[in-house]
């Protein structure tokens, strides 16, 4: 009996062993060594030969163990039936084999667990002849016509080092088929014989490859080999979506590689999968699930795509370049087929003509704002397998001029509204304030066109009152005898303009009358407009000054004022109006952030489509401009063809280079047209190393809106190290190591601001003390003095981006200032939570659980300690305390206390650790714990703020315990059931338990959907939120992090929630799920992705009289899978996937903004401004108070569930210029409490990294009355010269109010020696009981006339004398304007005579007009020679233009049709030539 005992033994073993996979008993199955008849099998399976091949469909998804398969290193059978033996020499690095029977299969690196295949791997590679591949896991199929297939690789390693994972196929490790992942690419191999090519690119037979795609390695990738034994094909697709396959052969010409000859047709072969390190010094793991094996072959009918992706590339609101697509079959094409899409507002499906799809401009909406989208088409018809076709649709904005207006001055002045500001510097990109965004001017040597700094030749001579007259640039100091305070220098000014014709108007003159010789000269693109003009008149007179505008043509993309003939020539102000832009290219994507892996041997290549904006540039010439000391590290084809080709860049070469980052500018031009630039950048990174994938803005950003509050790296890489924290050792933030820097004139300044880091160590950021200017350029720098807890430093980064305009919002502005006072004795403690209460004292809670009391001083604000608090402490041991709240019925005399707590510190924290007890006692000296095991992250996210509603339960503010709802490398936890979440306390159901109630919650999936509904506790005896009589209930699911709510005036619950930092993982659905609403998932299949990008922040508000909503945290245990808006938020996923069908929509903060304490203003200070607005703490971006204003102070009536008058309607931040005072530059603002008896502010300062430059505090702020707004009185004078010396000269004075307060006027008179030959019309004189009234930025108009024929010159001073005594002072007078020409009448027309020597006549009859009809005539001017008339009004206002060209006699008619406004009397026709111009006087009514 002894002997037989092992057999029986095995046999009972065995039988366990086949249970195990029904659920009963898991055990390791035991060998013993039986003598039987050898197996030829036994050196690729653990299994007899018959046991080798499967049965199509073959299916694994290692969610349990598979009896009678090859088992892992815990004896869990993974369900493949083989073990590739290797023909090649093991290395050594692979160690001796451990089963010397099958040397290719080592158990201890395998593992089957949570629903995946976990494969260790080794050096070894089937490769050429290599050949000593380990753990080539795989099953035996039977040949058929056409095999499909399948795996997923989770979050694939990024590797340099060639470490890859997928599918391997065929005969033995010398003939087969591998399609992998490796280095974020996908590759499809043969080999045949220990042979295949190490061709580079396309022509390669045996290879097909991908492009490097962005966060492969961040993704669930599938993976499909389709083999057709009949085509004789084999081609690899993949998948980061699950449902939208691309072939990775898509950029060759034949996607797929012949199997013809490889002798895998019509034989036995074995499909698996493989995993190997290659290169690397190290083994990593690759996690596998579903795979499948399928015959597709068998009578399939399969519908498809001529192309499986559609790339498109338009200009916003421009043409679209014509793309079609075939649509086809392996069979007769059914005539019944469906076409349908996603979402996608931007694609209307285009009709099918032939079973074409043309995608042109009826099918793509080019009005569609600038972005990259994506939408699927699918093809479907009974009885066929359906076809889908991703289109990715990319649209650029297109090149438009918008005018610009530059005045040119000193540098201390500060232009007109609407205009910029020259002061001298040499040409280049302009980046000093007041110069506009992304332009690039400035002045030329006119000897050699270098480049030169004459910022020493600007003046501002304050006279005229006009800023653009009274400001000059010397442009030939060199014309100069004597002494000069500049540069002795002739230049000439240029701007970089797109190509086209423009309307330019330009000033010359000077206003202040010097000994120097001046006769001005302008020449623009070559045409003179200004020749050799001499100044009259007296100092800052108007006939100092010659202006003119002409329409000029630039080719060149540069626009040219020189001063060529001129002497000693000054120019004033130049305006540039676009008339017509010339056709331009465009790059179909704009720049490009690249990641490279030093040493890596992979291939790294890129493309971009290049157009033109009328589809008629068909020759490009590119080029690239390298930054820094490296060049020529891309490589492409400088000469390209066709009307949008698709160019390919190689950056391979920068492996090569030391780590950092480099820049490029691609440049491309066709004769004609404007030419495109794109930058490329690439960081060269180690990958064992941490580094920043990409931040927010994104480098290269442009328009970015200067309410940005945070400066963000929030996509990072942080290599996981056994035994540290994942994520950021926030420590290692601090102002030397990370900084911003803005660009002024070619010099890098630095900007202060508070940096820091997240709970999660997902982010690093910076937060700038002061609103970021318009229009300017920044620099984010992180060095690697940034480091992970494993103190390996991060490799440099840096990236820039540029601001938009300057906008007013007047909707904005809110007039409430306050006084900051640092309250004494609070400095360098962390507190978590202010509150006062109902004894109208203040309580601070200390994170570490210590409440401080202070009494409140409500006359100036200060505080004074009372008593200090350690009941927690005492009898807990250290917290990590957050929210304080009072009971309701707590009195004066009877304070009571909520308090939530756990354990202390904020790293490696327990998982059910959260508690929330009630204090009471005149020193709060007596403790009840109430609730215990709520759960905890590993980090800061933990049981926050708590407040009682307008019902008297306690709402609870519960933190999540992962990034984006499954577990993830940071956060390194699962969601419970109650992780999250807003809870809801019940006091009354809550006397029926004993205290302290524990709240832990089961992770069995089967228990929580079936918890009861009429008891507390769940089959495994845990609690259950979901019945009845629970007292602890959830109320808002899916609230990631909120830190504070706010039960508002109007019913509604507010809640300031953190969003994902990124990196995060989100799960896959399970249908059959319970849900927090009663409910059980029964939605559409969401597929899990991995490294989620960073989410935005998020004001949620919840309105009680609704269902339990969902808020955008999934939660796998609560049947929620969706993160926030779905797609939108998340492009890992399909552009199938919508929001969960109980998603609340809530108001953005936008990233990186972590909203924190919040309160509703209850105080009628400042006129009310603040009542009943929410302010909230912006702790990372900004360090502000942000003012938000709800559609409904009060409780409203609505329509059905239609609650949107709760919605926030306006929001005004502390750090924007919209009239807050005292509320932006605080040290990560945690938490806020008014003192509604006189509206003061308490504000806690939490300092989260301990930033030396900033203190950890309670700030006062105290309300200040703002001083009074005063008024700027500005006067200018406009000089509109008569056209013939016999009528009245008018000086048009306009008053300006520039300040912000009332400008009050008591006087306006003209003084001097004659006086009383002026006249002031238009307005009626103020006095001092009769004040003229001027509000901030308006302005007031009136005219002084005189009469220009009188013997000599008249001289006065128009005196203008607000309430305050300010004076200003025009100095007017009556000389003939130098311009101005002499009319003769005839009795049918006006003939202008010229000066001495010109011949050229202007005729305009009849005169007066009759019948609104004014005819033109020019005679006697230069054969063919060009010339523009113009017609203005009395005013001077320009109605009309005509270019033309007179004929070869010098003649020319033409027809004006006049409108007759009332009270225009008269029309002025004006003839411009090169080297002059000619007047008319049409007279309307007869008058003069």
């Amino acid at each position: 009996m002894t002997r037989f005992f092992p057999i029986l033994f095995l046999l009972l073993i065995n039988f366990i062993h086949l249970n195990a996979a029904t659920g009963i008993i898991n055990h390791k199955v035991l060998r013993v060594g039986i003598k039987t008849k050898p197996d030829t099998c036994s050196s690729i399976s653990t299994l007899p030969c018959s046991a080798l091949t499967v049965t199509l469909p073959f299916k694994l998804s290692f969610d349990a163990s598979v009896p009678n398969t090859i088992i892992d290193r815990n004896g869990q059978g993974t369900g493949f039936t083989t073990v590739n033996k290797y023909s090649g020499v093991r290395l050594a690095a692979d160690g001796n084999p451990s089963n010397p029977v099958m040397p290719g299969y080592e158990a201890s690196k395998i593992t089957v667990m949570g629903g995946s295949l976990q494969l260790v791997t080794n050096k070894g590679i089937d490769i050429l002849t290599n050949n000593n591949q380990l753990n080539v896991l795989g099953v035996k199929v039977n040949p058929v016509k056409k095999l499909q297939i399948d795996v997923k690789v989770i979050n694939p390693v990024n590797g340099a080092q060639a470490q890859q994972a997928g599918i391997w196929f065929g005969l033995n490790d010398k003939t087969y088929l591998k399609l992998d992942v490796s280095n974020n690419k996908i590759e499809l191999r043969r080999e045949i014989n220990d042979v295949t090519s190490s061709i580079s690119g396309i022509a390669n037979p045996d290879q097909r490859i991908t492009p490097a795609i962005t966060a492969l390695s961040a993704k669930t990738v599938s993976l499909r080999l389709v083999i057709d034994s009949v085509a004789k094909t084999a081609e690899g697709f993949y998948s980061t979506d699950g449902l939208n396959f691309l072939s990775a052969g898509a950029g060759y010409a034949a996607p797929y590689i012949s199997i013809d000859s490889t002798g895998i047709i019509n034989h036995a072969n074995y499909a698996g999968i493989f995993g190997t390190h290659r290169n690397a010094s190290g083994a990593v793991t690759y996690s596998f699930d579903d795979f499948a094996v399928t015959d597709i072959g068998s009578n399939s009918k399969v519908l498809s795509f001529s192309q499986n992706i559609l790339n498109i590339s338009i200009i916003k609101k421009g043409l679209v370049y014509p793309q079609t697509v075939n649509i086809t079959s392996n069979v007769a094409l059914p005539a019944g087929y469906t076409l349908t899409k996603t979402d996608a507002n931007w694609l209307n499906l285009p009709q099918p003509k032939n079973n074409l799809l043309t995608f042109d401009a009826n099918a793509i909406d080019s009005n569609t704002n600038a972005g990259s989208y994506q939408a699927v088409v699918t093809c479907a018809a009974t009885g066929y397998k359906f076809a889908t076709l991703l289109v990715n649709l990319n649209v650029v904005d297109g090149q438009f001029s918008q005018p610009i207006n530059v005045n040119f001055q000193d540098p201390a002045a500060i232009p007109p509204v609407n205009y910029m500001r020259d002061y001298g510097q040499g040409y280049a990109l302009r980046t000093a304030p007041l110069q506009g965004s992304g332009l690039e001017f400035g002045w030329r040597r006119k000897s050699d066109g270098s480049a030169i700094n004459i910022t020493g030749n600007g003046r501002n001579r304050n006279n005229p009152e006009d800023v653009l007259l009274a400001t000059l640039i010397h442009m030939q100091a060199n014309t100069i005898s004597g002494s000069f305070s500049g540069t002795k220098v002739e230049s000439f000014w240029e701007i970089k303009v797109p190509n086209g014709i423009y309307d330019v108007t330009a000033s010359v003159g000077d206003g202040y009358v010097g000994s120097a010789p001046e006769f001005h000269s302008l020449n623009i693109e070559g045409v003179n407009v200004i020749n050799r003009f001499a100044p009259v008149g007296k100092e800052g007179s108007i006939g100092r000054f010659k202006a003119v505008t002409s329409r000029i043509i630039v080719n060149d993309e540069k626009l040219t004022i020189t001063a060529d003939g001129g002497t000693n020539t000054k120019i004033n102000y130049v305006n540039i109006v676009p008339y017509s832009l010339s056709s331009y290219l465009f790059w179909g994507k704009g720049n490009q952030n690249l990641i490279v892996n030093a040493g890596s041997k992979d291939v790294s290549t890129f493309s971009i489509p290049l157009g033109s904006s009328n589809n008629q540039a068909t020759s490009y010439a590119v080029s690239a401009s390298y930054t820094g000391a490296s060049s020529n590290w891309l490589t492409f084809t400088p000469s390209q063809t066709g009307v949008q080709p698709e160019v390919f860049f190689n950056y391979s070469a920068t492996k090569n280079l030391p780590i950092g980052n480099y820049k490029a500018v691609i440049t491309a031009k066709a004769p004609q047209f404007t030419s495109s630039t794109f930058i490329v950048q690439i960081n060269v990174v180690d990958s064992l190393r941490p580094y920043v994938i990409s931040s927010s803005p994104a480098n290269g950003a442009t328009k970015v809106p200067l309410n940005l509050v945070s400066i963000a790296a929030n996509n990072l890489h942080v290599p996981v190290a056994a035994g540290y924290h994942g994520g950021v050792d926030n420590s290692t933030i601090t102002n030397n190591t990370v900084k911003l820097f803005k660009l002024v004139d070619t010099s890098y300044i630095e900007v202060p601001g508070v940096v820091q880091g997240t709970g999660g160590g997902d982010a690093i950021s910076i937060s700038p003390s002061a609103t970021l200017d318009p229009n300017a350029i920044y620099k984010f720098v992180i060095t690697s003095g940034v480091k992970s807890y494993a103190n390996i430093p991060f490799v440099p980064y840096e990236m820039t981006f540029t601001t938009d305009a300057a906008q007013v919002d007047s909707s904005a502005l809110l007039n409430a200032q306050f006084t900051k006072v640092p309250i004494a004795g609070t400095q360098n403690k962390k507190y978590s939570s202010l509150a006062i209460g109902p004894d109208g004292k203040f309580y601070a809670l200390r994170l570490d659980g210590t409440i401080e009391r202070y009494l409140m001083n409500h006359t100036d604000g200060s505080l004074t300690l009372d008593k200090t608090m350690g009941t927690l402490v005492a009898k807990y041991g250290e917290r990590t305390a957050i929210g304080l709240t009072f009971a309701p019925t707590s009195t004066s005399s009877n304070v009571i206390v909520w308090v939530s707590h756990s354990s202390g510190g904020l790293t490696a924290a327990p998982s059910y650790d959260g508690n929330i007890s009630k204090l009471w006692g005149d020193s709060l000296q007596f403790e009840q714990l109430v609730i215990t095991k709520l759960p905890r992250s590993t980090r800061d996210h933990m049981v926050n703020s708590l407040a009682f509603g307008p019902d008297n339960a306690l709402y609870i503010c519960q933190g999540s315990n992962s990034s984006a709802g499954s577990y993830d490398n940071d956060w390194q936890r699962n969601e419970t059931l109650l992780s999250g979440a807003i809870l809801r306390l019940d006091l009354t159901k809550l006397n029926s338990f004993v205290l302290p109630l524990n709240v832990q919650t089961t992770s069995n999936q089967m228990v929580i959907n079936a918890a009861p509904g009429n008891t507390a506790a769940m089959s495994d005896g845990t609690y259950n939120p979901y019945s009845t009589v629970s007292p602890l209930t959830i109320y808002a699911s899916g609230v990631r992090n909120a830190f504070d709510m706010i039960w508002h005036s109007n019913g509604q619950l507010y809640l300031p929630t953190n969003g994902s930092g990124g990196g995060g993982n989100s799960p896959a659905s399970v249908a059959g799920t319970h849900r927090p609403d009663g409910s059980f998932y029964h939605g559409p299949a969401v597929a899990a992705t991995v490294g989620v990008k960073v989410q935005n922040d998020w004001l949620f508000r919840v309105n009680p009289d609704l269902p339990v909503g969902f808020f955008g945290h999934p939660n796998p245990l609560r049947g929620e899978y969706v993160i926030n808006r779905g797609y939108p938020d998340n492009p890992l996923y399909s552009p199938t996937v919508n929001p969960d069908s109980n998603y609340r929509a809530a108001y953005s903060f936008g990233l990186n903004n972590s909203p924190d304490g919040a309160l509703e203003y209850k105080s009628n200070t400042f006129n009310g401004a603040l009542k009943g607005k929410l302010l909230v703490c912006r702790f990372s971006g900004g360090g502000d108070i942000i003012v938000m204003e709800p559609g409904a102070m009060t409780k409203t009536a609505y329509s059905g569930t239609n609650d949107h008058i709760y919605d926030i309607v306006k929001v005004t931040t502390g750090s924007s210029n919209s009239g807050l005072i005292g509320m932006s530059g605080f040290a990560n603002p945690l938490d806020i409490v008014e003192d509604a008896v006189n509206g003061n502010l308490y504000v806690n300062e939490f300092n989260w990294n301990n930033n030396t430059n900033l203190i950890s505090q309670i700030t006062l702020l105290k309300v200040s009355s703002p001083a009074p707004p005063m008024p700027v009185l500005a006067v200018s004078a406009v000089s509109r010269s008569s056209v013939n010396d016999n009528d009245d000269k008018e000086y048009q004075i306009t008053l300006i109010n520039k300040g912000d307060g009332v400008l009050k006027i008591k006087d306006i008179r003209l003084s001097g020696r004659d006086a009383g030959r002026f006249a002031i019309s238009n307005i009626q004189l103020p006095s001092e009981r009769s004040l003229l009234v001027l509000s901030k930025n308006r302005s007031l108009s009136f005219k002084v006339n005189s009469k220009t024929k009188v013997d000599g010159n008249l001289n006065a001073l128009l005196k203008v004398t607000s309430i305050d005594d300010t004076t200003k002072i025009v100095q007017i007078d009556n000389s003939a304007h130098v311009d101005s020409v002499i009319i003769k009448k005839s009795i049918d027309e006006f003939k202008s005579v010229a000066a001495s020597g010109d011949e050229r006549v202007l005729q305009a009859y009849p005169n007066p007009i009759t019948n609104g009809i004014a005819n033109v005539k020019l005679s006697h001017f230069k054969p063919n020679e060009p010339v523009s008339i113009y017609v203005f009004d009395m005013t001077g206002k320009k109605l009309k233009t005509n270019k033309a060209q007179v004929d070869e006699k010098g003649s020319l008619s033409t027809k004006f049709e006049l409108e007759q406004r009332g009270g225009n009397k008269f029309y002025i026709i004006r003839a411009v030539y090169k080297s002059g111009y000619k007047y008319a006087k049409i007279i309307v009514d007869g008058g003069n």
